[in-house]
């Protein structure tokens, strides 16, 4: 009856997987999308469309 519960611990592949540095292609990806939000934002406050920069 006096069992304890112990929780499943996250397999170690999976820790490994979780602590590896980012890869040079989602480095590149990352960079991209940023570039492209950070586009869009100044594209909708340009002068062009709404003036409000």
């Amino acid at each position: 009856m006096a069992e304890e519960i112990k929780q499943e611990e996250p397999a170690a592949e999976d820790k490994e997987k979780q602590e590896q540095p980012m890869t040079l292609t989602e480095k590149i990806v990352t960079a991209i999308l940023i570039a492209y939000v950070i586009s869009l934002i100044w594209l909708a406050g340009s002068s062009h469309w709404f003036g409000i920069w």
